[in-house]
Order: C-alpha cells, then sequence, then structure tokens
C-alpha cells in the first residue's frame, strides 16, 4: 500500500471507528497492550471496546464442546484466576470461553473477550451477544485486530488465537481434542516461552475425546497440571512470580 492509499484508509478507518464507539490503537501508543509485541506478527493496530485490563491477564481457554469435567475444571480455575486479581482473556466462543468469561464477571473480575472480526459488526457466535454486552457493561473489554466492516472467517479465528496467548502471561487450557483449535492459542504461548496449565484429569475421564488433548499436552511436558482446587493457592502464587518478573525486567 502507498503512503498516500494508507493515509486515506486510515482516515476512513478512524472515522467508521469513532462512529461505532471504537478505538483504534497503533501498536507506538502505550496503550497498545505490550504483551503483543512480542508475536512474530504483531498486528499494527488493534482495535477496542470498553477498558482493557489495569492488571495482569492469562488466556483461559478451550473446546466449544466440553464435558462435565471440563465444564467443571473451567469454572472453578477460571473463578479462582479472577478472584486472584488476574483479567481474564477468552475468544468469546460458546463453550469453555463462555464459562470462563462468566466466571470472571460473577466474581467481579475484568475479561477481555478476543474476537475474530471487527468490532462494528454483530458479535459472533450471535448467541453470545448478551454475554458481550454483559462484558462492556461490567468494564471488560472486546478487542480485534480487524477494522471495522471485516467478516469472520475460519482463518481469522486461528489468527485471533495468538493474540489471547500474546494478552497473557500464562495460557489455560481447560479441555481440548488433540487437533481442537485450543491449540493454536497453545502453541503461541509455548512459542512465547510462556507457560501453559492444564488440569489434571481424574481417571474416569481420561477415555473422553475432549481430554485427549489435555492429556497429550502433558505426555509432551508442554504443560504444567493444576492438581485441583488444593492446589489453588500454590498455582496463584507462582504465577504472580511470573509478574513480577516480567515488571522488573
Amino acid at each position: 500500500m502507498s503512503d498516500g492509499a494508507f493515509e486515506t484508509w486510515l482516515i476512513a478507518t478512524k472515522q467508521r471507528c469513532e462512529s461505532a464507539g471504537i478505538r483504534m490503537i497503533s501498536k507506538d501508543d502505550p496503550e497498545f497492550p505490550s504483551g503483543l509485541l512480542s508475536l512474530p506478527t504483531c498486528p499494527s493496530f488493534v482495535y477496542v471496546k470498553g477498558s482493557l485490563p489495569k492488571q495482569k491477564s492469562v488466556a483461559c481457554i478451550g473446546t466449544r464442546s466440553p464435558t462435565q469435567f471440563g465444564a467443571i475444571a473451567a469454572k472453578g480455575i477460571a473463578s479462582a484466576l479472577s478472584e486472584g486479581g488476574w483479567s481474564i482473556v477468552s475468544g468469546l466462543a460458546i463453550g469453555i470461553d463462555s464459562i470462563c468469561h462468566r466466571a470472571a464477571l460473577a466474581t467481579r473480575g475484568h475479561t477481555t473477550a478476543v474476537l475474530a472480526h471487527g468490532l462494528d459488526l454483530a458479535v459472533y457466535p450471535r448467541e453470545n451477544a448478551g454475554l458481550a454486552k454483559e462484558i462492556l457493561d461490567a468494564g471488560g473489554a472486546l478487542l480485534s485486530e480487524y477494522p471495522p466492516g471485516t467478516r469472520a472467517e475460519k482463518w481469522s479465528f486461528v489468527a485471533r488465537d495468538r493474540l489471547q496467548a500474546g494478552l497473557s502471561l500464562a495460557t489455560f487450557c481447560m479441555q481440548t481434542g488433540v487437533k481442537g483449535g485450543s491449540m493454536h492459542a497453545v502453541n503461541a504461548s509455548v512459542g512465547l516461552k510462556r507457560p501453559v496449565y492444564v488440569p489434571e484429569v481424574p481417571e474416569r475421564y481420561r477415555l473422553e475425546e475432549k481430554s485427549a488433548g489435555i492429556l497429550e499436552l502433558m505426555r509432551r511436558g508442554v504443560a504444567k497440571t493444576i492438581e485441583g482446587k488444593a492446589s489453588y493457592p500454590t498455582l496463584l502464587s507462582e504465577i504472580s512470580l511470573l509478574y513480577a518478573g516480567e515488571v522488573s525486567s
């Protein structure tokens, strides 16, 4: 794109953002989420509705079709993280994402939903339009790397997963199949050398297809295991040390 064409695009995009109540934040702006700058493909702009977190963030992700085990684990872990002062980043999908966003809202915490389309368009999936409003009403944020008018495509969901990892000091994968979409965020987190956590899978749930990805991450030594509620205090202390190290570096 030539300089002239870029200027024309920039002016038009800013106007569309202003009319839709969207903030357009360039990567040289102090408000730009610093964690994204470490991504190999950092977006030049992010588009935001609502308020970005003032505190540390973690990604809480997982399958759109959780089993009872996945749903319980996601709610418990996300709630503990939110109560511990962490903003919950997820993708507003049905299933695990929705559970984690709602866990943050229920504990009066902050949550950021990363979307795969322009923020002036109807929320996808439509079932979560109400949840998106709740997030904004509670002081949370909707974030996208896509300018107004950009429709969601299959590839944009894959691309947005790296933003979830980039925004977060750690990624919590609650439940996924081996080829689940959540693996994109997991791989991005590993590439950024940021830790990945998974819940320990009880023996009775280990044959479930939706637990296979968790077991694979454990087998490969990619993820650290959360061993139930009793380990939450230790977990919170461990990730708080990550935050302290990030601030001091």
